[in-house]
């Protein structure tokens, strides 16, 4: 990833460090990179048994479900960590809902319930009925989002502690 050649504003460039943005391999370099970090420093100090109930991450977006018995001091600490090498992530305070994702997963009475959620300033930019895309498209169209969100909004869940 040294031999990068971009153009920006007329002259070219060649990036010395680091994967370029928007390529396919970018996203891929920075899972492993981060993975390392988790597998080594994250998980060991704060699962099996730790504060860290449940842990997943998609890309820069992560949800986690921390065991409130553990002192809150705790929690920022774990904040610090989420830190690695020039990665730096910003996290919520603990909250019984979150949006992740596209969507709204809260925890009530023991239970884990979710719903579909839209950012405020999704625009819904979809293909239009009259675009020169197959007759089956919109249908496709329509039929996907239907399956996403009837398979995004489970049955709530009882949560064991």
């Amino acid at each position: 990833m040294t031999q990068n050649i971009f153009q920006l504003d007329g002259t070219y460039w060649i990036q010395t460090c680091g994967a370029a943005m928007g390529t396919s391999v970018a996203c891929v370099l920075a899972t492993v990179y981060y993975s390392y970090h988790e597998e080594t420093t994250l998980l060991p100090t704060y699962g099996n048994g730790g504060p860290l109930f449940f842990y997943k991450r998609f890309t820069d977006d992560g949800f986690i479900i921390w065991k409130p018995t553990v002192p809150y001091a705790s929690f920022d600490r774990f904040k610090s960590d989420l830190c690695f090498g020039k990665l730096t992530w910003t996290a919520a305070s603990p909250s019984r809902s979150i949006d992740f994702l596209d969507l709204t997963l809260s925890i009530s009475n023991g239970s884990i319930s979710s719903k579909t959620y839209t950012k405020e300033h999704n625009l819904h930019l979809y293909l239009p009925p009259s675009s020169a895309h197959s007759p089956g498209t919109l249908k496709s169209l329509i039929f996907g989002n239907l399956q996403r969100y009837w398979n995004k909004t489970p049955t709530p869940q009882t949560m064991s502690t």
